[in-house]
């Protein structure tokens, strides 16, 4: 992997160590395929190719290679395409099964956290952030009541103690603060920064909502267009034709 990133290191593990990393991020985009079940990679064909390089199977047998096809629904039906129908095609992982349940939560977001927790999942019961221990994103704290100072200086205590990732609780199930203080529980590192963070009130740093950089040297355009994208999530979004909400617009 050096040779791809001559910055890379044994330690660089995880989402947050590694999304800062030019050359391995320009390689991931141009020649991976990164999906939930699976990861593979192609060459992009082109002899003067310098990310990827020249191939070095006969022309005829590179042409017969091919990303992994993702899980498709024949039309209509609840059944898959057989591999063979897929192989070949640029496919998405729209019907992708555990996508399709984690839409199905995160349309009972609010509701499923309130029974659960017991707090009311809104941007005015946000109280602090923790960032995920695998990806980096801010992920808030709701609270329906403001805490005092005691429960408070727990809260900080337990963050720099906790090791929290998207999606998991704070406070095991028999601590005091569980009724009192809770975060989504329908998130996962590939969820953006949800929209309770940008409406909030609390005066939280400004993050990109793709990925939640607050490198002011990346964010700096972002500001500038209103735009909660940072600049290499706007490339990336650009180079995939895709087209995001002004979620983080600060009035």
């Amino acid at each position: 992997m050096q040779s791809i990133d001559s910055t890379l290191d044994r330690s660089d593990t995880t989402q947050e160590k590694i999304k800062n990393k030019a050359d391995l991020q320009e390689f991931l985009n141009h020649c991976c395929r990164c999906r939930h079940y699976f990861f593979s990679i192609q060459k992009c064909g082109s002899p003067s190719c310098k990310i990827c390089g020249k191939p070095t199977l006969p022309r005829e047998a590179f042409e017969q290679l091919h990303h992994f096809p993702d899980p498709i629904k024949k039309p209509g039906t609840d059944r898959f395409r057989p591999f063979s129908e897929s192989w070949g095609e640029c496919t998405t992982e729209k019907d992708r099964p555990s996508l399709q349940q984690q839409n199905q939560k995160e349309r009972l977001a609010t509701t499923a956290d309130t029974e659960m927790q017991k707090v009311p999942v809104t941007a005015a019961n946000v109280r602090v952030t923790i960032p995920c221990s695998d990806c980096g994103k801010p992920r808030c704290v709701f609270a329906a009541k403001k805490l005092g100072k005691e429960e408070a200086a727990t809260l900080e205590e337990l963050k720099e103690e906790v090791d929290f990732v998207c999606g998991g609780s704070i406070f095991p199930p028999e601590h005091p603060l569980a009724v009192k203080v809770g975060t989504r529980l329908d998130i996962t590192c590939s969820t953006d920064v949800t929209s309770h963070y940008f409406a909030s009130k609390r005066g939280l740093p400004l993050v990109c909502f793709k990925c939640g950089s607050a490198d002011p040297s990346l964010l700096r355009q972002m500001s500038l267009q209103n735009s909660s994208l940072c600049i290499q999530c706007a490339r990336i979004v650009s180079q995939r034709g895709c087209v995001f909400a002004l979620v983080g617009k600060r009035k």
